[in-house]
């Protein structure tokens, strides 16, 4: 009974709160930033649209609260104050911030389909010059992999909305053509970088970024597709890349939990409700300097709906079309885990192809702070160059799996997959 009472003056409170937030009323006299220790006001005040002079808006400040936690990583809560100013009618805004550690090092071991057993080090400054710059220096060693990179990213140029990343990267790669043949074996060696610039909230949600690739890539000549395609090749593209971004997030939390876990290991955000969708139109020319001319078109749609107690509906798709000659290693391939489970990487396609379909849906569910459980079906196929688009072309995979994101060991997707083609199941283990 007592904890009945105290449940309901728990909940009273909450509402007069809420009641009294909602009818604050007046001018903003002052706008105060607390709590800032390893990151300078200015980059702070700059996710900040609310401003002095205005009425205030209790909406459009919890929009600020929420933009300084997803656009400043190194930035992990954030309380928002309203107290009175110097005369009546006046207000005083404080946002107060915990940060969080600008500088990360990870070292562990993975596995994954194509790349086996690997090693992996990356070192991760959140807010470099304490001017809330991103760069990171990653490493990733193996028998079947062998990836160095070095990326710069300024979020806000300038102080502008605009951003700026440049990414320099050696990648180098074993793979086989035909995995269920095991033939085909080849290594490819991509090395080259990436410019990249931005503008945020060319509407609301929608970012634009442009980029120009400038790669070269070497392959091994083991397999007879490869023998026609040109063993040293220089790609140099122009790309658009159109972003749509509503997700809402939540710590998965599952409604069992177990007792030794804390609640600073969940740091896994899970989107629950909204949706993110990408369109990229990438160019590649003689003209930039390329050996190939081709366009390559890709739509990413991403859905999610909130079923309540930690569980999610994840519905996505994925459609591609290049017109022109492309090389093998740019076409667009299906089978394994990032298109259809329940094969080997590009078990169902093989020289590639210039058209693309692929359907997934997911029921997501907690199972701990850090584990979260996995329903899904994969469905999809790529068309070779001159055949069309046919639907009753489409294979599918079901499974289940779990994700893990953990402070000690990263983030890790295990899924097992029936192909219901082979009838048969295959393990895909990768990073998220």
């Amino acid at each position: 009974m007592g904890r009945l009472i105290l449940g309901g003056l728990i909940i009273f409170c909450l509402v007069t709160i809420a009641r009294a937030d909602s009818e604050v009323t007046g001018t903003i006299e002052k706008i105060e930033i607390q709590g800032a220790a390893k990151i300078r006001e200015k980059f702070i005040r700059r996710e900040i649209t609310i401003e002095i002079g205005e009425k205030f808006d209790l909406k459009k400040a919890i929009e600020d609260k929420n933009a300084i936690i997803r656009n400043l990583k190194y930035i992990e809560q954030v309380n928002l104050y309203i107290k009175p100013g110097s005369e009546e009618g006046k207000l005083i805004v404080i946002f107060e911030i915990q940060e969080t550690k600008s500088k990360s090092l990870t070292l562990n071991a993975g596995y994954s389909d194509e790349e086996k057993f690997f090693g992996f080090c990356q070192v991760w400054y959140e807010n470099f010059l304490h001017r809330g710059m991103h760069l990171g220096v990653g490493l990733k060693k193996g028998k079947n992999v062998d990836c160095s990179s070095f990326t710069l990213y300024e979020p806000r140029l300038f102080h502008t909305p605009y951003s700026f990343k440049l990414k320099i990267y050696s990648d180098g790669y074993k793979r086989t053509q035909l995995p269920y043949e095991d033939r085909g074996k080849y290594w490819i060696d991509q090395d080259g970088f990436l410019l990249e610039f931005g503008k945020r909230a060319i509407f609301k949600n929608v970012n634009l970024r442009l980029k120009y690739r400038d790669e070269n890539v070497q392959v091994s000549e083991d397999y007879p597709e490869i023998t026609t395609t040109k063993p040293t090749a220089q790609i140099k593209s122009l790309i658009v890349h159109l972003n749509f971004d509503s997700c809402k997030f939540q710590d998965i939390q599952a409604k069992y939990a177990l007792p030794f876990e804390s609640p600073d290991e969940t740091q896994w955000l899970n989107p629950i409700t909204g949706g993110k969708y990408e369109l990229l139109g990438e160019i590649v020319n003689d003209s930039l300097g390329a050996d190939y001319n081709f366009t390559k078109y890709t739509l990413n749609l991403n859905q999610y709906l909130s079923l309540g107690n930690a569980q999610v509906l994840a519905l996505s798709s994925k459609s591609g079309y290049i017109n022109g000659n492309a090389p093998f290693y740019e076409r667009f391939y299906v089978g394994g885990i990032d298109t259809i489970r329940g094969y080997k990487e590009r078990g169902l396609t093989n020289t590639g192809g210039n058209k693309l379909l692929v359907f997934t849906t997911e029921y997501r569910f907690g199972l701990t702070n850090f584990i979260q459980g996995v329903l899904f079906t994969d469905a999809g196929y790529s068309w070779e160059k001159g055949k069309r688009i046919n639907l009753d072309d489409l294979e599918y995979g079901i499974g289940t799996g779990i994700r893990i994101h953990h402070s000690l060991i990263g983030g890790i997707s295990i899924n097992l997959g029936y192909g219901l083609k082979k009838k048969d199941w295959e393990i895909h283990i990768g990073n998220l």
